[in-house]
């Protein structure tokens, strides 16, 4: 690739990641943390934070009645209920990264609208 491509693929990546920063902050902030302390395993995996086990499990197991989430994407977080689950659904959850990178605040509406229709 020639180096002005790739200058300009890290200014548009660097963007997805401002862009979606302020979610991102957040939830590294109220759940990340407190799930790392409560034996949640967290590790970088091709930039995205992926936030595992523990409590974590529970929480998405039982978050809504008789629906349990295997995996979420939060900003650049995707928190999963075990290794596994983050590993069975990493594509998919990337599609949301690029989404949250792409639509930044305003994906949970966009995300919603879409769901609706």
């Amino acid at each position: 690739m020639p180096a002005g491509r790739r200058a300009l693929a890290a200014i548009v990546r660097a963007a997805g990641y401002a862009w979606a920063g302020p979610w991102t902050l957040l939830v590294l902030l109220l759940f990340v943390v407190p799930l790392a302390l409560l034996r949640s395993r967290v590790r970088v995996v091709s930039g995205v934070v992926e936030v595992t086990g523990g409590l974590l499990s529970r929480v998405l197991s039982n978050l809504l009645p008789r629906v349990s989430i295997a995996a979420v994407t939060l900003g650049h977080v995707v928190l999963a209920q075990s290794e596994a689950e983050a590993g069975r659904w990493r594509s998919h959850e990337r599609v949301h990264v690029a989404q949250w990178a792409r639509w930044g605040l305003l994906f949970p509406f966009a995300y919603l609208g879409a769901s609706l229709l």
